[in-house]
């Protein structure tokens, strides 16, 4: 069978002992190729994602490309032609009187397509505070960047113009 042929590999490493904190890291990567008849410019699709945890501190990374003409006979692919990126940082404290404040930071993050010609960067600050009650307040700072390259239509009559969108936000939660 030559339609829709898939070939690839996954790989997991799992290390629950790490850093002085006995942290515990994740770590899981793939690669996958396929042969469809007449679609062979970008035929293969790979990422990676990887997460450490331990008392104090939380880190993740997780990047994603899925080529144009990605095309595997088993599974869903929502979407084709896309680059997406995270890394996110979080440290947690325990002062007295809470049950654990989790600062996070997302330093990087990003949306790519050509399919939709949509570039996406949104840099965040999350502030948790957990009481011991289970009442929390959160606290969300961002800055939010897309940038339409091309006009497309979404739906009929109506046409997303090409721009740059950009700006601060802010979210309070109780």
């Amino acid at each position: 069978n030559v339609d829709n042929t898939l070939v690839g590999f996954d790989f997991k490493y799992r290390n629950s002992d790490i850093g002085p904190e006995n942290g515990e890291l994740d770590w899981f990567t793939w690669a996958h190729f396929t042969a469809t008849p007449d679609r062979d410019d970008q035929s293969f699709a790979y990422g990676w994602e990887g997460e450490y945890n331990s008392r104090t501190w939380q880190a993740y990374h997780f990047a994603e490309f899925i080529g144009l003409d990605y095309n595997p006979a088993l599974g869903f692919v929502r979407q084709t032609d896309i680059f997406q990126g995270t890394i996110r940082a979080t440290r947690k404290y325990y002062p007295e009187g809470f049950d654990v404040i989790r600062s996070t930071f997302d330093l990087f993050s990003r949306y790519e397509t050509g399919g939709d010609y949509l570039e996406r960067f949104r840099p965040q600050a999350n502030v948790i505070a957990i009481l011991p009650s289970g009442d929390f307040a959160r606290l969300v700072i961002g800055y939010d960047y897309e940038e339409l390259r091309e006009a497309f239509e979404p739906i009929d009559g109506l046409i997303a113009e090409p721009g740059k969108y950009d700006g601060p936000s802010c979210r309070y939660l109780l």
